[in-house]
């Protein structure tokens, strides 16, 4: 006997993309309040992008929503139009990972305590204790992390590979 499970967070690919849910599409004012939350924390480190909530009064509801569609919804969804022309990558990754702290809790990623993770071939060789799936040119298999949520910023694509696939 099959047992059909039916709810928000059951969906194939072409169910996902029709989601209401599933897409964020950044519009020109919450593009400036990114840009300017970037410039505000200039001259803070990662480190210190503590767990206060910044002020980004037209995102902020926005947020609210990826909130609750990872929670109750469909568990997954796309942002579109981060100003990644417009800033650089210390600058992304800052309002990224204070942005990400109206989502969620952002954890460390690593022994180290890193919150930020980048994916990237890091040039080690294999017998390097510093190896990561990540941070090779390996392809990897399909996996979960240990974690609620995850999220992804792509800073600059690859030339071939380093897709994402999502199920």
């Amino acid at each position: 006997m099959t047992t059909l499970i039916s709810d928000a967070s059951v969906w194939t690919g072409e169910e996902l993309l029709e989601k209401p849910d599933w897409m964020l599409n950044l519009d020109s004012d919450q593009i400036n309040e990114i840009m300017d939350l970037a410039q505000s924390l200039e001259y803070r480190s990662i480190a210190d992008i503590g767990h206060e909530r910044y002020e980004l009064p037209s995102l902020e509801p926005q947020l609210s929503n990826i909130q609750h569609s990872l929670e109750h919804e469909s568990g997954a969804v796309l942002i579109r139009g981060f100003p990644l022309d417009q800033l650089n990558e210390e600058q992304a990754t800052k309002a990224f990972i204070a942005i990400s702290q109206h989502i969620g809790t952002p954890i460390s990623q690593s022994a180290t305590g890193e919150r930020i993770f980048h994916v990237r071939d890091a040039g080690f060789k294999e017998d390097d204790p510093r190896v990561r799936g990540p941070n090779t040119k390996k392809k990897l298999s399909f996996h979960t992390d240990r974690c609620d949520v995850i999220g992804f910023m792509c800073l600059k694509q690859a030339k071939t590979g380093g897709e994402n696939f999502l199920v």
